[in-house]
């Protein structure tokens, strides 16, 4: 299992244009006493980071941000949280790594934050989620508490 903040090893999903399917188990960091598992064969798009965004905040599967991004989507897909937290989640995961060439600034966070409480960014996602959709992710995440 890869540990947060390492980068999840994933593949490239065939004929799936932009989605990634995570090699190895991936273990989100630790915020507020809980962390994210994201299994072997979870799916999911990285950051839903629209082209136009990238040279401000990142590209989708560029590292750090898909070291957040991945439990983010775990989190939501699985509907662990409330929407709102595990936005928040994903930006405290934002400002937590430690060495310097890997830091999120504060600026970026805001605007990673705004971009997925936005109704474009993850609002219009979110209310695509169906109770066979849930349950799917759930065999693929789950919340570990410490």
């Amino acid at each position: 299992m890869i540990c947060f903040p390492s980068m999840p090893n994933f593949k490239f999903v065939p004929g799936k244009r932009k989605i990634i399917e995570l090699e190895e188990d991936y273990l989100g960091p630790n915020i507020d006493g809980k962390r994210t598992i994201v299994k072997r064969g979870f799916r999911c798009d990285g950051g839903s980071v629209p082209r136009i965004f990238w040279t401000c905040i990142f590209h989708p599967f560029e590292v750090p941000f898909i070291a957040c991004a991945v439990p983010h989507d775990g989190d939501c897909a699985a509907e662990l949280y409330e929407r709102k937290e595990c936005d928040k989640r994903l930006r405290t995961a934002c400002g937590m790594f430690v060495r310097a060439e890997y830091k999120i600034g504060r600026f970026k966070r805001w605007l990673i934050y705004r971009a997925v409480r936005s109704w474009i960014g993850g609002g219009r996602i979110w209310k695509r989620h169906t109770p066979e959709s849930i349950a799917d992710a759930r065999k693929f995440v789950e919340c570990v508490k410490l």
